[in-house]
């Protein structure tokens, strides 16, 4: 099984699976991707997809539909943020998350 979303720009063949085991370390991986979720959420937005374990081993992503309310708010959360005019995606880390939205939908 791969990964449950692919984020944009990077398409990754991975052969690993969800875990059967729980260790320390991924439920921290998993509490972050909540807390982000969470954060996001109580702002207003919609989360259309979430993978605490995406194929390209990095952090923790989130899907999001920013729907009427915009931009700004995701920005003062954020501690670094990229637009990618071709493939019509921004993205921004949060709390070492890395949430992305498409620029058609702000």
């Amino acid at each position: 099984m791969g990964s449950l979303i692919n984020f944009p720009g990077r398409q990754y063949v991975s052969p690993s699976v969800l875990p059967s085991v729980y260790t320390p370390a991924r439920i921290e991986r998993m509490g972050q991707l909540n807390d982000v979720s969470r954060q996001v959420r109580a702002l207003g937005y919609r989360v259309v997809a979430e993978d605490p374990f995406p194929n390209d081993e990095g952090k923790p992503i989130i899907q999001l539909d920013t729907g009427a309310i915009g931009t700004r708010p995701l920005m003062l959360l954020a501690s670094c943020s990229t637009r990618d005019a071709v493939l019509g995606v921004e993205r921004v880390v949060i709390d070492g998350v890395r949430v992305f939205w498409f620029m058609g939908e702000a």
